[in-house]
């Protein structure tokens, strides 16, 4: 028996390149030293994100419930807040709430301020990424809130990184656990169109 196999040549560059499996190991230099709060009321919850993000190089603190991330907030301005969304005493929809009148507000008064030349201490408007187990939370709505992005739990350590770098312009080094895997040279790969064509 015999069969045919319709093949086209395809150019090199139009090939994806693979993959690579890369492990995040810290921050590159000339960075600010971004400030990060995790707010979950599970402690497991948080000592999981505490011992991800602080070896890298991040400032890292944490807080319980959203009546603790309002006013760690205010005291301590951090760049980015990964908010859990239920949550008792306050949960994360009233926390993201409360956060952002309080930015409006403070943005009012700069404005006034400013009128004024009262010289002003900048703070960083906070992005809120939502972190929820919860598949009854529907995305559109949580933004509508006040987050600024969703991750569903469980979640990988490349979600974390990578809505990090999305939201903050973070730059990581990396360790690659695949670099050193060999790869088919140009030369092989032509071999072995031409062998296949050849049949």
């Amino acid at each position: 028996f015999k069969f045919e196999i319709p093949l086209s040549v395809v150019e090199s560059c139009a090939i994806p390149a693979p993959k690579i499996d890369r492990e995040v190991t810290g921050l590159q230099p000339n960075q600010p030293r971004y400030r990060i709060l995790i707010v979950d009321d599970r402690e497991d919850n948080r000592q999981l994100l505490v011992k991800m993000l602080s070896p890298i190089g991040f400032a890292v603190e944490a807080a319980s419930n959203g009546h603790e991330a309002v006013e760690m907030w205010e005291n301590w301005q951090p760049h980015l807040i990964l908010m859990d969304l239920r949550m008792p005493v306050m949960d994360g929809y009233e926390a993201t709430r409360e956060i952002r009148a309080r930015v409006q507000q403070r943005e009012r008064e700069q404005a006034g301020s400013k009128e004024m030349n009262v010289s002003l201490i900048e703070c960083p408007i906070p992005k809120i990424i939502a972190l929820t187990a919860s598949t009854a939370e529907k995305r559109a709505f949580v933004l509508l809130v006040g987050c600024d992005d969703l991750i569903g739990k469980p979640f990988r350590k490349t979600d974390i990184f990578d809505t990090l770098n999305r939201h903050l312009g973070v730059n990581y080094t990396y360790s690659c656990s695949s670099c050193d895997r060999p790869q088919l040279s140009d030369s092989t790969s032509t071999f072995t169109l031409t062998s296949v064509s050849k049949l």
